[in-house]
């Protein structure tokens, strides 16, 4: 298992168009990829899942990821939400 912590840099929080560009990226492994934020734990590769934990800009998170492709997975995602900013 790996996990990391982020903070959202985004200026609207997490939108649409941006939770859908995540959950395509996550969807691309086969590991078990969570976001832990405040007391909710969701699915990263459920659109619903990330609209509803309603991040904000400033906000920290935590991806999560375990299985055989947890290392690219975290890695591939952390490079999206750094530029995503």
């Amino acid at each position: 298992m790996v996990e990391r912590k982020f903070v959202f840099k985004g200026e609207k929080g997490l939108n649409a168009e941006m939770a859908t560009q995540f959950v395509q990226i996550a969807s691309k492994y086969t590991s078990r990829i969570m976001i832990i934020y405040e007391d909710k734990e969701v699915n990263a590769k459920s659109i619903m899942s990330l609209l509803a934990l309603a991040i904000a800009p400033g906000d920290e998170f935590i991806i999560r990821a375990r299985g055989e492709d947890e290392e690219c997975a975290l890695k591939d995602l952390a490079r999206f939400i750094e530029n995503s900013g």
